[in-house]
């Protein structure tokens, strides 16, 4: 490096990175495809195969490493994304408190759905709750 180049912080230089690496479609297209098959089958042995050879596929060798990691399912609960846009809107729209709705999602839904107030509470949360 020159002293005539600014020095750049590791996370802009990360960052370029990721969007460069993004920008490619053939990385996009793999993602896009891990993204879609996440909900329907679960991440096993045969998966994890399944997935390696789509990367050898479409000659991302030198990204498996970390597109493998982006494609392992993290640990802990999985949201309802549905059911949070359906508390989002009781709550924003309708005005119902988390007692209420506590007891809408546990009576008048069919089948109903068990959730303690906390749960409900939990979902309302603006760090949690997705953007409708």
């Amino acid at each position: 490096m020159t002293h005539d180049d600014p020095q750049r912080s590791p996370s802009a230089a990360s960052s370029d990175a990721q969007a460069s690496i993004l920008s490619n479609p053939k990385i996009a297209h793999v993602l896009r495809i891990r993204r879609n098959y996440k909900p329907s089958w679960g991440w096993g042995a045969g998966a994890k195969y399944l997935y390696r050879e789509l990367i050898r596929a479409w000659g991302l060798q030198e990204y498996e490493t970390a597109l493998m990691h982006v494609a392992k399912p993290k640990p802990g609960p999985k949201r309802d994304e549905g059911l949070a846009r359906l508390i989002s809107i009781l709550k924003k729209d309708h005005g119902l408190t988390v007692p209420e709705i506590t007891k809408f999602l546990g009576t008048d839904l069919k089948p109903p759905t068990h959730r303690s107030e906390e749960a409900v509470s939990s979902y309302l949360k603006s760090r949690r709750r997705p953007r409708i």
